[in-house]
C-alpha cells in the first residue's frame, strides 16, 4: 500500500492557525461575494514534506465555468508536486543542498507540478465533458530558507515587506530573548510557548492581550519579532509588492502565441473593453452550433476548448532565498486584486494581524466594498523579520 500523503486543508470559510514546524501564522477567509456560486478553492499543506520542518505549500485557485477545474486542482497539485523527481531529491537529500541547487530543483519541481496537474485535469475534463472548465492558480512553496512561487492567469501573490531603512526605525523585540523580561515591550505581544495543540489555532489578541506564538528555532541571527512593528506606524513602515504578473491575452508574447495557434484576441465592450482569448473563428463556430470559450487570461489549468488555440498551462515560476525584509505573503484570487493595490493589501493585512484580527478577513471585507466577485485570501505572516541568514 502506498504511503498516505501529507494532510492538507481545503475547507473554510475562515480561520487563523498555527502549525508545528511552520514559522508563521496562516490565515484564511473566503466569500462568495455577489456571485451565484463559489468557484474559488484553496489548499494549505503545512507539512508538505512529512519528515521535514519549515516546508509548507499554499495555493489559491479561481475557477471559470463552474468549480470543476478549481475543485479538482486543489486536490491534484500537492500529489503532483511530491511525485516529481526533483521534489523527491530535495526531500530525501542527505547532504546540504546549496542555494543554486535548491533554486534549480524547486523551479523544476514546481514547473512539472503545473504541467502534470494540467494533464490530469484535462483528462478528467474529457471524461466528464467539462470542455470549458478552467482555473487560474497561484502557489507558494516555503522550503527552509527558500521561497518558490508559481502562477497561471490573474490570481496573485503580494509580498509584505519592510525596507532596510524602515527596519532601522523599529525598536524590535529579539526573536530569541536573552531572558524572560526581554520577551515583552510596549510594542510587542508577550511570547507564548505553544498554541492550541489540538486545533493549531494561533493565540491572538490585542497588543495588551494574549499575544502570538513565536517559533524561534527558524529565526535568523539578530532577527526581531514581526509583531514588534507598532500597529500605529504600519502605513509608514510596511510596503507591498506583487511577485506575480498577470497572464493577459494582449501581452506581446501571449498574443503572438495565441495568434500563431489560430486563436484571436478580442476587446469586448460589454466587459469594459478587456482583452479575451478566443478560439478560431468565434462567430463561425457559434453559427455552426458550437459554444466556443473565451477567457480573460491566457494561461490556465484546463480550458480544454481553448488549449488548441494558444491557451497554455505553462506557469511562470520564480524562486529565491528569503530576505531579511520579508514579513509575509498574501495569496488571493482576482476578486481582491481588482480593487486593491499591493501596498494597501500589505498594510491592511499587517495592521489586522498586529491588532489580533484575521488579516485575510480584513482584506476580504475591505475589498467587498468594490468587488462583487468571489474572493479568497490566504495570508502567511512570518514570526520574525530582519536578522542575517547564513549564505550557502
Amino acid at each position: 500500500m502506498a504511503a498516505a500523503g501529507p494532510e492538507c486543508i481545503t475547507s473554510g470559510p475562515t480561520w487563523v492557525k498555527r502549525f508545528p514546524g511552520v514559522p508563521a501564522t496562516v490565515t484564511l477567509h473566503t466569500v462568495i461575494g455577489g456571485r451565484k456560486s463559489q468557484e474559488d478553492r484553496f489548499v494549505v499543506c503545512p507539512k508538505v514534506a512529512p519528515h521535514l520542518e519549515n516546508a509548507a505549500f499554499f495555493g489559491v485557485f479561481d475557477g471559470t465555468v463552474g468549480d470543476f477545474a478549481s475543485n479538482n486542482v486543489k486536490d491534484i497539485v500537492v500529489p503532483m508536486l511530491r511525485s516529481t523527481p526533483e521534489y523527491k531529491q530535495l526531500e530525501n537529500a542527505t547532504d546540504v543542498v546549496n542555494h543554486e541547487e535548491a533554486v534549480d530543483l524547486l523551479k523544476r519541481s514546481m514547473r512539472k507540478m503545473y504541467h502534470r496537474s494540467d494533464e490530469e485535469l484535462l483528462r478528467r475534463c474529457g471524461e466528464n465533458e467539462k470542455h470549458y472548465a478552467a482555473s487560474t492558480s497561484v502557489t507558494l512553496l516555503l522550503w527552509q530558507d527558500h521561497i518558490c512561487v508559481g502562477h497561471l492567469g490573474d490570481s496573485r501573490i503580494c509580498l509584505i515587506y519592510v525596507t532596510d531603512e524602515n527596519l532601522k526605525q523599529i525598536k524590535g523585540v529579539p526573536a530569541v530573548p536573552s531572558s524572560d523580561t526581554d520577551a515583552q515591550s510596549e510594542n510587542s505581544n508577550p511570547v507564548q510557548q505553544s498554541g492550541d495543540e489540538k486545533t493549531g489555532v494561533a493565540k491572538t489578541g490585542s497588543k495588551e492581550g494574549v499575544g502570538y506564538v513565536v517559533d524561534a528555532r527558524f529565526a535568523a541571527s539578530g532577527s526581531i519579532r514581526t509583531d514588534s512593528i507598532p500597529a500605529s506606524k504600519v502605513d509608514e513602515l510596511v510596503e507591498g509588492n506583487f511577485v506575480t504578473q498577470d497572464h493577459k491575452p494582449d501581452q506581446a508574447e501571449e498574443r503572438a502565441r495565441i495568434e500563431a495557434a489560430g486563436g484571436s484576441v478580442e476587446y469586448l465592450h460589454n466587459h469594459q473593453n478587456k482583452p479575451f482569448i478566443r478560439g478560431g473563428d468565434f462567430q463561425q463556430r457559434k453559427m455552426l452550433g458550437e459554444s466556443p470559450m473565451q477567457l480573460q487570461y491566457s494561461r490556465a489549468f484546463g480550458g480544454k476548448d481553448l488549449k488548441p488555440f494558444g491557451l497554455i498551462g505553462d506557469p511562470t515560476v520564480n524562486c529565491t532565498k528569503r530576505e531579511r525584509q520579508f514579513a509575509g505573503f498574501v495569496l488571493a484570487s482576482d476578486g481582491l486584486w481588482d480593487v486593491m493595490t499591493a501596498d494597501v493589501a500589505a498594510r491592511v493585512s499587517m495592521k489586522a494581524w498586529l491588532e489580533g484580527k484575521n488579516p485575510s478577513e480584513a482584506l476580504v471585507n475591505a475589498a467587498l466594498h468594490g468587488s462583487c466577485d468571489n474572493i479568497t485570501a490566504v495570508c502567511v505572516m512570518y514570526d520574525t523579520i530582519a536578522g542575517e541568514r547564513p549564505s550557502s
